[in-house]
């Protein structure tokens, strides 16, 4: 079993884990509170607000071009040097797929 709060893949930057407060249920605030967050290290968002008011469900789809989708074929700088730096996921996880 992995612990996301022990395994280092899983923290923006080596070391233990630092849990974003979220106080409230208003998704343009917890959108807010996310994209800054992900703006700390230096990774841009982008947000397409698919809300349909006549479902009365809040929705957005957020792009960061710097993060991966796993799997993938593609090997962004980022990967690439956190690969480096870290020696890859199978050392942490023991072969398990993080998603």
């Amino acid at each position: 079993m992995i612990e996301a709060d022990q395994c280092e893949l899983l923290q923006p930057v080596a070391g233990p884990a630092t849990h974003l407060a979220i106080v409230t249920t208003e998704a343009s605030v917890i959108f807010k509170l996310n994209a800054r967050r992900l703006e700390e290290p230096g990774i841009e968002t982008y947000c397409i607000d698919l809300t349909r008011q006549r479902f009365a469900v809040p929705v957005v789809r957020v792009i960061a071009p710097d993060l991966q989708l796993e799997p993938s074929e593609v090997v962004t700088a980022r990967l690439r040097r956190a690969t480096a730096r870290t020696g890859g996921g199978a050392t942490y996880t023991e072969g398990v797929a993080l998603i």
